[in-house]
Formats: structure tokens, C-alpha cells, sequence
């Protein structure tokens, strides 16, 4: 029996903005769902196949979607290739997309093989497969209980990338680097070294001394901060700490105490 009100849809692709398959992706949820399902853009932007960045995205996002929800994920670099489609329930939420990692597979607590269409295009299950999938679900969650199911412990999972203690302090990888050059550490705020003064050991071994702060303004040097995200973040007030490091996605830094 159809709901009375589709669920809410959120999408996330690495598709940009200048192509439209991202419009004939809404436009094949609108064949299923009909014209009224509520659809709303994470971001276009996930740099092109990487899976990684994805999950951080859709991993940042989730504590804040609204429960019941779908979330449509394509950052496909295998479309056609032998990975699976898949529907993978995190709580109320459903998340559809491809078994590369993307789907968040640490909170996954059911996961449903997808049909694909005959008919389907090898290279745009996005539109072809996802969509309509993505669009039955929020027509009717109780869709997903009549697909093939799966053992949750066979999704594809990335290699872990949380911080690790070092005997001067702790190191993390950089998840992600914002539009205003801050640059998110896979690291928390019980994991960073207490007392001061703390130092930056970068990549190509440079050292630089972090200021801690509670927010963006007002700090001198390379602030060093929690935000938004729950992550500890490296910034630089009205500057880009990226700019000023040279960090990037997949990147380590090692967060100590000792200045030398």
C-alpha cells in the first residue's frame, strides 16, 4: 500500500552541476513516486570517483537527515563492473547506492539486494537503477522487505582512517578539505593531546605550532578547533589552512605536544 506522503529523498553524486544526471535521476523518481516526492541536494561536488569522500560526506550528514529518509548516493567509478546495487537501512533511514564503501556499512543494520532493470544502462545505474529504487522506498519503505536480503558483515568497507596514538602524541589523516580551506582531521576532541604548547608535524616533516580555539575568529597562526562536523579541524582566521600546509584528503599530520 502506497504512503499517503513520500518520504524525503537526499542526493549525493559526484555528477557537478554542467551534465543533467542529476535532473534525469529526480525525473525517474518522479515516474515511480510521482511529482510531489520530496527531494532535497547534499552536494553535486564529491570529487569524480571518490568513494572516500562520499562516505565522509554522507557520514557528516546523517546524524541531521530527518527520520524517516532515503538517501540516493552515487559515486560509482565501478558502475557495470561486478559490485553491487544495494539498499543498506542505518535505523530509519535507507541509504541506496553501490556496495563500494559508500553506504556508511559501519551503522548498516539491514542491506537488500537491488533488481536491475532490463533494459538498464551499464554506465548509469544512477538514473537507471538507483533512482527508482530510491523512489519505491520512499513511496513505500516496506518495497525493501521483498528484495533479496544480505549479510551486513559482506559489505564492502574501506580501510579504516581514525587517528592512532604515536609516543609524542596522536596522528590522523585529513578527511576532507572545505570550500574555505579548513581542513578536517579524522580526529576527535577526547583524542588530541592535552596541555600546551601543541605542534603540527606535517608530511613533508615541517612543524608548525597550533593555537587551540573554539571557533574560526580572533586566533593567531594555525588554529586548531572543533567543528561542525564533530571532527577537530585545522584553520587560519580569514586564511586557508590548506593553502598554508599544503594538506589534502588521505593526507597525515601528527598532533604532539613537544615544540623542537
Amino acid at each position: 500500500m502506497m504512503a499517503d506522503l513520500p518520504l524525503p529523498v537526499f542526493l549525493i553524486t559526484d555528477f557537478g552541476e554542467s551534465d543533467t544526471y542529476v535532473g534525469q535521476m529526480r525525473a525517474a523518481m518522479m515516474k515511480v513516486a510521482g511529482p510531489g516526492v520530496p527531494m532535497a541536494d547534499l552536494t553535486h561536488a564529491v570529487p569524480r570517483g571518490d568513494v572516500e569522500q562520499g562516505l565522509f560526506h554522507i557520514g557528516s550528514a546523517l546524524p541531521w537527515l530527518p527520520r524517516p529518509s532515503v538517501v540516493l548516493a552515487v559515486v560509482d567509478p565501478g558502475v557495470g563492473g561486478p559490485r553491487r546495487p544495494v539498499a543498506v537501512r542505518a535505523g530509519r533511514i535507507w541509504l541506496v547506492g553501490p556496495d563500494n564503501g559508500l553506504l556508511v556499512p559501519e551503522k548498516a543494520e539491514e542491506a537488500r539486494l537491488l533488481p536491475v532493470p532490463e533494459g538498464s544502462s551499464a554506465t548509469f545505474h544512477g538514473r537507471d537503477v538507483f533512482a527508482p529504487a530510491a523512489a519505491s522506498i520512499a513511496a513505500d519503505p516496506s518495497w525493501a522487505g521483498g528484495l533479496p536480503g544480505l549479510d551486513t558483515a559482506g559489505l564492502v568497507r574501506l580501510a579504516p582512517c581514525g587517528s592512532r596514538k604515536t609516543g609524542r602524541g596522536v596522528s590522523a589523516a585529513v578527511a576532507h578539505v572545505d570550500r574555505f580551506g579548513n581542513v578536517l582531521l579524522w580526529l576527535r576532541r577526547e583524542d588530541l593531546p592535552a596541555g600546551e604548547p601543541l605542534l603540527a608535524r606535517l608530511p613533508d616533516g615541517s612543524k608548525r605550532e597550533l593555537t587551540r580555539t573554539d571557533h574560526y575568529s580572533g586566533g593567531r597562526g594555525l588554529l586548531i578547533l572543533e567543528g561542525s562536523q564533530g571532527l577537530m579541524e585545522l584553520a587560519v582566521d580569514g586564511g586557508s589552512a590548506a593553502e598554508e600546509t599544503g594538506l589534502r584528503p588521505g593526507d597525515r599530520v601528527e598532533i604532539r605536544m613537544e615544540l623542537e
